[in-house]
């Protein structure tokens, strides 16, 4: 089953900036290919992604992207995986995440980015530099089909790991000012 890629187009009014990085970022779990469907929030070892729980986090060295990205640059070092299946695997990340930072950097975005809480504002600074540097390291892993140099496997490797740990202290502060929020509106509600 193959789906669209495409950001779903919502409504200036109905959407927040929160809904439309999730959104867009979602769009990676509706990719599919002949291994698993790539899931943002989910790890091997959690199917179930924390449903129950709206803060849940997967742990960073758990995150299935990741170890996913990690497993096919150790395959094709060892000639277990063809650079062509390689490279696929690869550009399967990147279209979404140019999706998302296209969108994140979009007029409305950025105009309801504007209107936030200025303690929120940080976040949507960090996380939009931890997604420009985490398409960085994917372009350089990607561009190992052209070089066939072993240094961009490593350096993209590295490159997209510093991300991943930028994008889980990123994730950290937006979980702790959802919960600030959500206990804060809790006890208005009493």
């Amino acid at each position: 089953m193959t789906e669209s890629t495409e950001p779903e187009e919502l409504p200036e009014e109905e959407a927040a900036p929160w809904d439309l990085l999730a959104n867009a970022l979602g769009t990676l779990s509706e990719l599919e290919d002949d291994e698993a469907p790539l899931d943002v929030s989910e790890s091997f070892d959690s199917p179930e992604g924390g449903a129950e729980d709206p803060f849940h986090k997967v742990p960073l060295e758990q995150a299935s992207n990741l170890i996913r990205l990690r497993r096919a640059v150790s395959a094709v070092k060892s000639g277990q995986m063809t650079v062509d299946k390689f490279t696929a695997t690869v550009k399967s990340f990147i279209q979404p995440l140019e999706d998302g930072i296209h969108l994140m950097q979009s007029a409305p975005v950025q105009k309801q980015i504007a209107e936030l809480p200025e303690d929120q504002l940080p976040i949507f600074t960090h996380l939009s530099e931890n997604l420009k540097q985490l398409l960085g390291g994917l372009k350089t892993l990607a561009n190992y089909k052209q070089s066939e140099d072993p240094a961009d496997l490593d350096n993209g490797m590295s490159i997209i790991e510093d991300a991943m740990v930028g994008l889980d202290q990123t994730q950290d502060q937006a979980i702790e000012k959802g919960r600030e929020e959500a206990l804060r509106e809790q006890t208005e509600n009493l």
